[in-house]
């Protein structure tokens, strides 16, 4: 298993990329002879088997790596590999993401810190409700997308002071599994379908 990977299991001491043994002691004391062996996405696991090669079109002398985990892929894919250069990718769920040489940032837990792809570190922000929030709003106008995007195009930013807190599938940042979500500011003249709709794009 490669190093991002393994630091989304919480068991992997991230700072000297190797199983922490604490962690694995506390859950279970044969839990360590059950993971996989680490190394680093850039060192070769093997070549392709014969059958997989055969399966693929391929000739076995192809090297085979433990790959890396969607965002550390999606961090070398945007030139996301030196200090300064900010990551954001918005979908169901939303990640911000950096590079650093160093491990280890000063966080209230709201950072997650994970190895990267490139033998350096992937201070990494997770929201779960991006589209989520979005995509409730405009299914239960029945709208397409092409008329939701009318609708907050109409109203100007801000959404005349009607705020929504998206956590409709719990949160990880800040870490609050069973929060819901909630609209504030709703008066006379912001209660309306458009409104709601520029609420859950900004939220």
């Amino acid at each position: 298993m490669e190093y991002g990977d393994a630091s989304g299991t919480a068991l992997l001491d991230v700072k000297k990329r190797k199983w922490c043994w604490n962690a694995l002691q506390a859950i279970d004391a044969g839990l360590a002879d059950k993971l996989p062996p680490l190394r680093s996405s850039d060192q070769p696991a093997g070549r392709l088997q014969a059958a997989t090669a055969k399966l693929l079109d391929l000739n076995t002398d192809v090297l085979v790596s433990a790959g890396g985990g969607d965002n550390m892929m999606g961090a070398i894919g945007t030139g996301n590999t030196r200090e300064g250069v900010i990551t954001a990718s918005f979908g169901t769920s939303g990640t911000i993401y950096a590079c650093a040489e160093k491990a280890g940032h000063r966080s209230q837990g709201e950072i997650a810190a994970f190895c990267d792809s490139t033998n350096r570190w992937l201070p990494l922000l997770c929201t779960m409700n991006v589209t989520v929030a979005t995509e409730l709003v405009r299914n239960d106008f029945k709208w397409t997308h092409e008329k939701f995007s009318a609708e907050i195009a109409r109203v100007p930013a801000g959404s005349g002071g009607l705020i929504l807190l998206p956590y409709f599938e719990g949160e990880r940042t800040p870490n609050v599994p069973s929060g819901t979500g909630v609209w504030l500011g709703i008066n006379q003249k912001n209660f309306e379908a458009g409104h709601f709709a520029r609420s859950a794009m900004e939220a």
